[in-house]
């Protein structure tokens, strides 16, 4: 009861969360686990039938019935092989169960955690969602298809294995259980430890996991800095805090489960020593000797077996509480728009109208980024954003795209018959969005496009190339991409990815700083061929380069949480100091 108790106050309510959580599963594949649970105890019931097998054969041999043998030699061997057939079987149906629940778990979290709040998300490390999304998963879906089988097996083990010794000795039955109250009583005081070294553990993992996905994300900033010993040692002392922890674990490990031993062998002796006793005495036979000593094994190994689905069981509830975490993060706002194709392509060829009216803005830090701006940009405008890093360019982007909504006043989009559409995720079909640096995945020229446009044929893609500049270095769509645009220059990767963003019927484009790796001729042309590609096209351009700003329709500026319109005087000053 005090250890219920100690558990109830610290973190009772998470564990049983965390079953209820993992029992979800356990529920929608419960068939196949009953299937896989019939055939591990169809295992354990023939593992009986070759131990009385060999006890009549022993017994046939030594009471020298040579008439008898062959038929009990052949009918080992045959239930021994049927043995083997069986076990390869129940391994065989487990991994199939195990991979189905593996991927519908990694499935159900990718889709929430791609699915939550993006301010919350922020949050985490990349690479230790990476972590919880494959080590964790993988420790829940190992649980969910051999926790409770493997339970309902080795219990039904261990029963039959103690029916067997009571039927035939009921005093060799109580050495058998001995150990049972003494591992009970002292395994109860391990779980809080154990579910705390687990915590512990998985929480190193997922930071040794965001230091390699960190370090092999920035190889190039690595090297051209030399900060290859600072990483090399940086990461040596990762690696010694986890060092550290898991040997601590393992030596708990070593104490508890030789404390264990301790029993498991004071019993295994005093099982021996009284079948020993009993077969000097006469009253059982060599073959019933053999047995005994089988079915003491088998209720030996069936009793470790189920003490030791307690830290399993600590281990996959630590894990399904890391993986709740992230899926119970705020989900994104979304509301459905029904378009169809005809409204759609109405849009499109119109335009949307950009409304921020008196908008409030602040991240989860509490640090005001804007104060009561308000912006209007009809359709068709070209319209420039500038100011100094971090006075919120990137974040006004953030806001129309509905990645981070604003505290207070009005974000919207209108249409030309007049219906409006609250800035949310669900807007983001309106926009087509460059951000900074490139959006260039590993594959080919065409795979990338077609991301944007799975419609699009080869030449809306040269189209959307051309105008992009791109089609100046890119004549074959099969042309494969590396990693971050490996085999592009800085320039090159940007021109591919606003060609990307013009390939999607988008009626917004937002650029975030997308011009900035281009040369002034590349910018001023990018930008005035996406001014002549569709006349109602907005496009809204966030921007340090001040040369391009005389060809835009209008300027704003960020200053002192403000959005400050920039008259000709002005913009023409700023083209000077820069």
């Amino acid at each position: 009861m005090r250890v219920l108790k100690r558990l109830q106050k610290n973190n009772f309510k998470d564990i049983k969360n965390e079953v209820i959580w993992m029992y979800g599963y356990v529920k929608k594949y419960r068939l196949s686990l009953i299937f896989y649970i019939c055939a591990g105890v169809l295992a354990i019931l023939i593992s009986f039938l070759t131990s009385f097998v060999s006890k009549k054969l022993i017994d046939v041999l030594t009471g020298f019935e040579t008439g008898k043998i062959g038929f009990f030699s052949s009918l080992l061997v045959t239930i021994m092989i049927l043995k083997i057939v069986i076990d390869g079987g129940v391994k065989r149906i487990g991994a199939k169960i195990e991979i189905t629940i593996y991927n519908q778990i990694q499935s159900d979290v990718y889709l929430k955690v791609m699915g939550s709040s993006w301010e919350n998300l922020n949050d985490f490390r990349s690479g230790d969602l990476i972590n919880r999304l494959n080590s964790d998963v993988n420790i829940v879906a190992g649980n969910v298809i051999n926790w409770l089988p493997s339970t309902v097996i080795k219990f039904t083990q261990f029963i039959g294995a103690f029916m067997v010794i009571l039927y035939y000795d009921p005093i060799m039955s109580l050495f058998a259980l001995a150990s049972a109250p003494l591992t009970l009583f002292f395994s109860k005081f391990l779980m809080k430890k154990m579910r705390k070294y687990n915590q512990e553990i998985r929480e190193l993992s997922s930071e040794t996991m965001a230091f390699h996905n960190d370090s092999f994300s920035n190889l190039q900033t690595i090297k051209a800095f030399g900060l290859t010993d600072y990483f090399v040692q940086s990461f040596s002392k990762v690696q010694e805090n986890y060092r550290d922890k898991f040997l601590d674990f393992n030596k708990f490990s070593i104490y508890t489960s030789s404390i264990m031993s301790v029993f498991s062998v004071v019993v295994s002796i005093g099982c021996f020593g009284w079948g020993m006793y009993r077969l000097w005495l006469g009253e059982i036979s060599y073959g019933t000797m053999i047995l005994f000593i089988q079915m003491a094994s088998y209720l030996s190994n069936s009793f470790s077996g189920l003490i030791g689905l307690i830290p399993r069981a600590i281990n996959a509830t630590t894990s399904a509480g890391r993986i709740i975490k992230i899926t119970d993060l705020p989900k994104e706002e979304f509301y459905e728009i029904k378009l169809d194709e005809i409204k759609k392509d109405m849009i499109y060829n119109n335009g949307l109208k950009l409304v921020i009216d008196n908008m409030d803005f602040s991240y989860i830090d509490d640090k005001n980024v804007f104060k009561q701006i308000s912006l209007i940009v009809e359709p068709g405008e070209t319209v420039a954003i500038v100011g100094p890093s971090g006075e919120g360019k990137t974040t006004l982007m953030r806001i129309l795209l509905g990645l981070t909504s604003p505290q207070k006043g009005e974000c919207k989009l209108i249409d030309k018959m007049g219906n409006e559409y609250p800035i949310s995720s669900s807007t983001r079909q309106f926009f087509g969005y460059v951000p900074q640096g490139n959006t260039i995945l590993p594959g080919t020229v065409k795979e990338n496009m077609l991301m944007m446009n799975p419609e699009a044929s080869d030449d809306e893609i040269f189209n959307a190339l051309k105008k992009a500049c791109a089609n100046e270095f890119i004549t074959d769509l099969n042309e494969r991409i590396g990693e971050k645009g490996k085999g592009f220059s800085e320039g090159q990767a940007q021109r591919l990815s606003i060609a990307m963003a013009l390939l999607r019927p988008a009626p917004i484009l937002l650029f975030d700083e997308a011009t900035a790796a281009l040369d002034v001729f590349h910018a001023r042309k990018v930008i005035t061929n996406i001014m002549t590609r569709n006349k109602n096209q907005t496009c809204i351009i966030t921007t340090h380069r001040y040369s391009i700003l005389s060809i835009c329709d209008h300027v704003y500026q960020i200053k002192n949480n403000q959005l400050i319109k920039l008259d000709h005087d002005a913009i023409v000053q700023l083209e000077r100091i820069f």
